[in-house]
């Protein structure tokens, strides 16, 4: 029997009786659709699942609970200089005689430096931080009638150093003795000179003031633990996993290749460049090189860059 449903609904309409009769034929008609089209659905469902199961699974093996970081040491120099001036001049004799001047000159520097460093019986984090600057500004007003003359001399200057150490010291139970440390000094001036002339007298005054403040802290830890950062583990899992979607890889990893390749990663991370581009060409051909040596992959990385 055919089904057709436009002549179905036709008929739907206006012959009841034929409707009637053809009802249970369309009715088994749809059943057996039905069973065909939830059989494939739960044929490709089961598929697709496995699939997905199948290429997780190849690198499932590989824990990063597990995972150790090498030993590294990575420091860093931050700079930064700031230069500012301003002039401003005003001149007003239609409304009322009147002259007023500003001019400031301001220089600010500081640096900042970071420490990490990483071994088996060791983790340190350093951080020192040194900020100064020296600001001088001149400004007068004077009024021709009545008259009077205002001349104004600011001069201030500020230090900062702050430091933040942290040292954890491992045994072989992964116990650990913790010391932490966080000392911030702060010492700035300020120096004022004024004076106001009239016809009739003349007014003068000195403005000093200093301020220091220093404030030390410190606490030591004891426990048991290790925190390792696993971000380049999962980076390594990364770059396997989407070579295997891509179907560019020769064979699964191992274990003890997904660590060389993190450590390759971990290494290529804390070397130092002075040119971001010349940073990408090296971690590019290094990864390459690890995966041609390995035979871990069937095309060259660059195929990936010239996408």
């Amino acid at each position: 029997m055919q089904f057709d449903a436009n002549r179905t609904s036709y008929s739907k309409i206006t012959h009841k009786i034929i409707f009637a009769l053809q009802f249970s034929d369309i009715f088994k008609l749809k059943l057996k659709m039905m069973k065909k089209v939830s059989g494939f659905t739960i044929a490709m469902f089961i598929t697709a699942v496995l699939s997905a199961l199948t290429t997780h699974a190849q690198y499932s093996t590989f824990r990063l609970s597990d995972y150790k970081n090498p030993d590294y040491l990575y420091q860093s120099l931050v700079l930064d200089f700031a230069f500012g001036s301003r002039l401003s001049l005003i001149d007003e004799r239609e409304l009322r005689d009147f002259n007023y001047n500003n001019f400031s000159l301001g220089l600010d520097a500081g640096g900042n430096y970071q420490r990490f460093s990483n071994s088996l019986k060791r983790q340190s984090d350093l951080g020192i931080s040194l900020n100064a600057g020296i600001h001088s500004s001149n400004s007068g007003y004077k009024f021709t009638e009545p008259n009077q003359e205002n001349t104004s001399d600011r001069f201030r200057h500020s230090e900062q150093l702050e430091i933040d150490l942290a040292e954890r010291f491992y045994n072989r139970n992964r116990y650990y003795f913790e010391v932490n440390a966080v000392m911030n000094n702060f010492y700035g001036a300020s120096f004022t000179e004024e004076e106001n002339k009239t016809d009739t007298s003349v007014y003068s005054s000195d403005y000093n003031q200093k301020n220091f403040n220093n404030s030390i802290s410190a606490s030591f830890l004891v426990g048991k633990g290790r925190i390792e950062q696993v971000q380049d583990a999962r980076l390594a899992l990364y770059l396997l996993e989407d070579l295997h979607k891509l179907n560019r890889d020769k064979r699964a990893a191992t274990d003890g290749e997904i660590i060389e390749l993190s450590e390759l990663i971990t290494s290529l991370k804390y070397k130092r460049f002075f040119d971001d581009r010349l940073r990408k060409i090296a971690e590019i051909t290094a990864i390459d090189s690890f995966m041609q040596k390995k035979a871990l992959q069937g095309c060259r990385i660059f195929y990936f860059t010239e996408r």
